[in-house]
């Protein structure tokens, strides 16, 4: 099994969120909320992407074995 970190676990969230959003904006509306404002999910969208970017940053650190 594979033990995710915090920060990992977070950004997998907001690639999810990113997904869903992309899909939403696109216009394939099947699966979600018509009453949804349009731009609600900016705010979601920033915070998420801040950890995926935390994330990303401790991959390219313990890969290049840097500290």
């Amino acid at each position: 099994m594979v033990r995710l970190e915090l920060v990992e676990q977070m950004g997998n969230i907001g690639s999810e969120v990113e997904r869903a959003t992309r899909a939403h904006e696109a216009g394939r509306r099947l699966f979600f909320d018509p009453d949804v404002p349009p731009g609600s999910a900016d705010g979601l969208r920033g915070y998420s992407f801040g950890f995926a970017r935390a994330a990303r940053m401790r991959h390219y650190r313990r890969t290049s074995g840097a500290t």
